[in-house]
């Protein structure tokens, strides 16, 4: 990884942003590997990190560094985990995940990040035709402002999931979610 990022770097990247496949399964927070990981990336010149596989959201969080022998430090925002996009698993905290924004600015040819937001969705498995909402059956995303649409149990495990992932990202104030 230390050698992509360095031809990266060589090619005159604007921005480089790993995406990494770490951590265990099903849990809602990033263990000491990724964590020791995401230092590495951060330091060999990583602008941002996004990480994949436990299935669940984990939070995101930044590492300040000091790169280049500069006195500022520069934060780097990491997504331990997005969750599931797509998927039939159906469990607490695996049916839904985050999409990650990111918002850069360059200045004097370096490029930082100045804002990350997230947005929540839970995956609605819809097992017949809806025709109130011109639905086929099939897998839909659904953020928290289309609650409306869901009923009975899929309304309540969809809450319930939204209310976990606002507790698993409120750890980090330093980026506020949208």
């Amino acid at each position: 990884m230390e050698e992509d990022i360095k031809t990266a770097h060589q090619k005159k990247a604007d921005a480089i942003i790993p995406v990494v496949h770490w951590g265990l399964e099903y849990m809602t927070s990033e263990n000491a590997e990724q964590q020791s990981i995401a230092k590495s990336l951060a330091e060999w010149g990583s602008t941002a990190i996004i990480g994949m596989h436990p299935h669940v959201v984990q939070p995101i969080k930044t590492i300040k560094i000091v790169r280049n022998g500069s006195q500022d430090s520069i934060s780097i925002p990491v997504a331990y985990s997005l969750g599931n996009f797509i998927s039939n698993q159906r469990d607490i905290n695996r049916d839904g995940g985050i999409m990650v924004k990111l918002f850069f600015l360059k200045k004097n040819g370096k490029v930082l990040i100045t804002d990350v937001q997230y947005l929540p969705f839970w995956v609605w498995r819809l097992q017949g035709d809806n025709k109130e909402f011109g639905l086929k059956r099939g897998y839909y995303v659904i953020t928290q402002k289309q609650l409306n649409m869901l009923r009975g149990d899929d309304a309540q495990k969809a809450a319930i999931f939204f209310e976990n992932v606002r507790k698993i990202l409120s750890e980090n104030k330093e980026w506020i979610a949208e």
